[in-house]
């Protein structure tokens, strides 16, 4: 799915969630 579909939150969430090993 495409990131741009995703609103702004779940992408700050999942960039951050995937930052933390």
């Amino acid at each position: 799915m495409p990131a741009v579909m995703w609103p702004r939150r779940w992408r700050s969430e999942l960039t951050s969630a995937s930052s933390i090993p």
